[in-house]
């Protein structure tokens, strides 16, 4: 299974960001900030998408948004991996299917323990008190 384009995508832009010395935002032109950074200034200018919407792209397109798509999967996969670890992450990376986001949720709640809502919105809370 390749997973959806939130966490396929959001893990290539987390790792680059990790391992690749901000590769992503120096491709973007903040060269200086981390993708939660990036996300906050982006989410004034271009607004929200959802973490249950990114979870149904099968791939993050040539839409205008984008960076935006990339930035939030980016945020949700680190999250992920922060809180709950990368054995729960790697889980969930094998086992979702970018066919289907409603038996995706089922996965994050099986794997996570919480229901997917809940999990979206620690993140969410995260994103705006930490930074």
């Amino acid at each position: 299974n390749k997973p959806p384009a939130l966490i396929d995508e959001g893990t290539a832009v987390y790792l680059s960001q990790l391992y690749g010395d901000k590769a992503f935002s120096k491709l973007i032109g903040y060269p200086t900030k981390n993708i939660n950074e990036i996300l906050l200034l982006l989410n004034k200018k271009e607004g929200l998408i959802t973490i249950s919407t990114l979870l149904s792209y099968d791939e993050i397109g040539n839409s205008n948004q984008s960076v935006l798509q990339y930035c939030t999967s980016a945020s949700f996969v680190e999250f992920l991996i922060k809180e709950y670890g990368k054995q729960k992450f790697l889980e969930l990376y094998k086992s979702l299917s970018n066919a289907n986001s409603d038996k995706n949720k089922m996965m994050f709640e099986k794997i996570y323990g919480v229901k997917f809502n809940q999990i979206e919105n620690e993140w969410t809370k995260q994103k705006y008190t930490n930074n």
